[in-house]
This record gives C-alpha cells, structure tokens and sequence, in this order.
C-alpha cells in the first residue's frame, strides 16, 4: 500500500498508512531544502479551512515575501472534495501544492505518534 496520494506534488496521508512519520521525513527534506530561507513559517492547522480562516491573510503576506509557508492539515477531512478546496484555498493564498500536507488522522489521534511530533518541534523550532 502507497503511503500517500499524490496530486501535483499535493500530498494527503491516511491515518491507515501510518502517516506521521512518513510526513516528518518529507518535511526534514524540505527543511533541509529551504535552509537559507530567511523565514520559514509552519501554519499547523487542526482541519481543513483552519489554514484559511485564522492564518489566510498572514499566509498570503508571507507567500508574497521572501520567505517559505508550509501548511500542515492534521485533521484533514475524508473526502477529497474537502481536501481539494483546502489545495484549491493554498492556491488563492499563494501556496504551492509542494507546501501543503493534509493527514487523516480523527482529532485526538495523534497521542501514539508522540516521537514523531517532537521531530516536527523541533524541526522548526532551530530558530531558523
């Protein structure tokens, strides 16, 4: 089984295909990518149209500034019409589909991955 569906580098994880670790690992390689970016921001967003409704304006600013967005979906929607609108919103925002990760998980879902939530902590929390 394919731990993600892949759409003009849009990626979406199931919380069957064990997503969490698999989207740190991406991530790391984008970190490692962006690394002389001169700020990167991380909009970490419980469900789809969170990363619209609260942080939309400050994504489209920093979209259109020298920096790096990421939008990361923890809760995303089991539909792929929700989780097109949500590509569909990172477009008007700015936001290259490389940049937005959706993952399935139920909300409170998370509480086995804690090792890989501390990757992420820490992967932007290096005072880049």
């Amino acid at each position: 089984m394919q731990n993600s569906e892949q759409s003009d580098d849009a990626v979406i994880y199931s919380r069957s295909d064990s997503p969490l670790p698999n989207i740190v690992d991406r991530l790391e390689a984008i970190a490692e990518s962006i690394s002389d970016a001169s700020l990167v921001c991380l909009a970490l967003v419980a469900h789809n149209d969170d990363e619209a409704l609260g942080p939309g304006a400050t994504l489209a600013t920093l979209a259109n500034m020298p920096c790096t967005a990421i939008i990361l979906v923890v809760f995303a929607a089991d539909n792929s019409i929700r989780q097109d609108e949500t590509q569909r919103a990172a477009a008007v925002l700015g936001l290259p589909p490389e940049r937005v990760f959706q993952f399935e998980f139920h909300d409170g879902g998370l509480h086995d991955q804690k090792n890989a939530v501390r990757r992420v902590v820490r992967l932007f929390a290096d005072g880049r």
